[in-house]
């Protein structure tokens, strides 16, 4: 990356929320949660992104998971390395978003994946694809966030002779939007009784 880009990728903005990670308004000192968070807690127990979504950040996340540019990826996390971020996890295995079978086929690789690949590289913490998806879901993008709940609900679950009782889970992602891909993926990993669930991401929506 060219230092113009890198340097327009920008962390989020303190203070966050210690569930989601998003960017909150305090109005009282010991409030650290969100008002989703405190409505509607999640099924993951924290969530950690390195950057905020912006413009450039889209085009980055564009050509490495739609163009297959794995310069691309290299770059997403040496940015989620320099942020510091990889520098906080604590973890027993690391636990990519995985695609259904025919997206997958399309696309020729995972993106969460390589990411989870990578990481592991740099912090030791083994990989385990221990989720499946079990159906074809539609595109996310288009959708709000009560759509996106309804499309992916149900659509994750863990493979046979899954072993994370009792272990820190972490699942990779490249992009946390509204929560509904991390929320299912946790929720199926639930079932299973680990310690805890975190969500790591490279961007947030903001």
């Amino acid at each position: 990356m060219c230092s113009e880009c890198s340097h327009s990728l920008k962390s989020l903005l303190k203070p966050l929320c210690g569930i989601c990670g998003r960017p909150i308004d305090v109005f009282y000192a010991k409030e650290t949660r969100c008002a989703d968070c405190r409505m509607n807690p999640p099924q993951y127990d924290t969530a950690v992104s390195a950057v905020k979504l912006c413009e450039r950040a889209k085009v980055l996340v564009h050509k490495f998971k739609y163009r297959g540019s794995f310069g691309a990826g290299k770059a997403i996390v040496s940015v989620m390395r320099d942020s510091g971020i990889l520098d906080n996890i604590s973890a027993d295995f690391l636990v990519p978003v995985p695609l259904a079978f025919s997206e997958r086929g399309k696309r020729g690789f995972n993106q969460t994946e390589y990411l989870a690949k990578m990481i592991s590289g740099k912090s030791g913490i083994p990989q385990y694809n221990v989720l499946r998806k079990n159906r074809k879901t539609n595109r996310q993008t288009s959708l709000n966030r009560q759509q996106r709940l309804k499309n992916l609900k149900g659509a994750f679950e863990t493979k046979k002779g899954c072993k994370i009782r009792g272990k820190r889970v972490l699942i990779i992602d490249d992009v946390y939007t509204t929560g509904a891909t991390a929320n299912a993926c946790a929720a199926a990993l639930k079932k299973e009784c680990p310690a805890s669930i975190g969500v790591l991401t490279f961007a947030r929506t903001p």
